[in-house]
Order: C-alpha cells, then structure tokens, then sequence
C-alpha cells in the first residue's frame, strides 16, 4: 500500500505539519529508522519522541493495514484532495477517505444548533434541494441537530453529501449512527477525517473538525446558533478563509438563536 507508512507514522504521532516532509516514497524508510534521536533531530521535543517511540509496534502497522482495506488515504498534492481546502496554508497533509469525495469547489456546508427549532429543520429542507439542483454537494460534520437534517435531506434528493469526523476515520461516533454513515458510503457520499487512525472522538477535536467543514466549503449555511457554539466557530472559520456566510433568520427570543 502506498500510503501506508504514511499513515502509521500519522497513527504514532507525527503531526500533519511534519508529515509534509515525508514523502510516501520515504515513509518505510523513516518508519524503519525511526528512533528517538532522529525525532530530536527533526525537531520533536523529547517527551512527545518518547511518546512516538513507543507506539512503534507490529500490531499498529497491523491495524492500520487493515482499515486501509476499506479507506484512502488522500495526499494535499492528489487531484482528489478538495480545491478549496488545498488552498489554505494549515490544510492537512492527508486526509483518511471512505467512498466517493468530490473535489471540486461545488460544496456548501451547513450548520447549525442540536436543540434546533422546527423552523430553522423546516428551512434547512426546503433550502437543501434548491442547491442539490444547482449541483452543490452538501458538507457537515456529525451531530444530532441541524447536521444531521442536512445530511438526511441531501440523500433525500439524491444528491453528494460529506460527513466530516471529529474522530478516526475508524471510529465511528456515535456508534448508534453506523448504518446511516454506511448508507452514505452507499449513495456516492463520503465520510472524512484529518485524525489518525483509532483517535476517538474527545470534545477538543470538534473544532478542528469545523475547520475541515469550512475549509472545503465555497460557502456556510447557518441554521440557528447558540452562544460560545460550535456553530459559530464554523462561521468564523470560513470567514477567515474568505468564504460566504448565509444565515437563515430565525427567532431571536429563542436560546438556540442567541448566536447571531
């Protein structure tokens, strides 16, 4: 497999950033070498070395091997990789990939509340298949609330949807949510993570996951934000990447709404 040693360095804790320096031709190579001394000498401190080197075992080259049985690893330097996330000087050096990615810059994100009203759903129905028509693919992040609206309504009209990970690309949280992250595997969608394979899904990862989210995004949808949300880290993030923001106006005396 290519890409490998690329993703089992990516496993053991090679950052994103320092995995630009290793090309997949060189990944073994380094795996094979790696000790704590050439770490230190590509600039790791000593205690993160320590952690890296004891991940290096047969059994996480192992696990890894498998769940890239079922998943790509995309490179930021393949057609694949989407446009507009290319463009941004932190996007990720690879990206774990199940099912059919769109690269193009046809994507609109959309987000929004979990306690959501019926109202803010209601719009995000009758917004959605407006841009299915108009050949945009859909991009979230997985949540119960307006996330999931999206996601449901997008393979509704038949059209791409992404669902965007806050945890390995392995790891899917909920668990209760498998056959509907299957179902869009099924329907020429796609599911996405930045994270190594295994890591779970800890709150500290979400608002990374929203950079993805915007970063692959012409434009962000928002349905509803409360205060200090997730919500509207998203819409801060696309509008530090130079993207369109829509907000659909709602209910100003409602919590849910207190965002915006």
């Amino acid at each position: 497999m290519k890409w490998l040693y690329l993703a089992v360095l990516h496993s053991m804790g090679i950052s994103q950033r320092k995995l630009r320096d290793i090309t997949p031709e060189r990944a073994q190579e380094y795996y094979e070498r790696l000790d704590m001394w050439l770490l230190l000498t590509d600039g790791h401190s000593q205690e993160t070395a320590a952690k890296i080197v004891d991940k290096k075992t047969d059994a996480l080259v192992e696990r890894v091997e498998h769940t890239l049985q079922s998943v790509r690893v995309v490179h930021r330097d393949d057609d694949e990789y989407p446009i507009l996330l290319k463009s941004l000087v932190g996007a990720p050096t690879i990206l774990y990939v199940r099912g059919t990615l769109h690269p193009n810059d046809a994507l609109i994100s959309v987000v929004g509340s979990r306690k959501h009203s019926q109202y803010a759903a209601s719009c995000v129905q009758k917004i959605i298949p407006g841009l299915i028509r108009a050949g945009y693919g859909i991009v979230s992040g997985w949540a119960y609330g307006i996330d999931t609206v999206a996601h449901e309504t997008a393979l509704k009209e038949k059209g791409h949807t992404t669902v965007v990970f806050g945890s390995g690309i392995d790891v899917y949280y909920p668990p209760s949510s498998t056959p509907f992250f299957e179902k869009v595997v099924a329907h020429s969608g796609s599911l996405v993570s930045q994270f190594p394979i295994g890591t779970l899904a800890e709150p500290y990862n979400f608002p990374m996951r929203n950079d993805i989210v915007a970063g692959m995004s012409r434009g962000t949808l928002i349905a509803e934000a409360g205060e200090d949300s997730g919500t509207l880290i998203t819409a801060r993030l696309a509008l530090e990447a130079n993207r369109d923001v829509i907000v659909i106006p709602s209910d100003i005396t409602r919590e849910s709404a207190v965002g915006r």
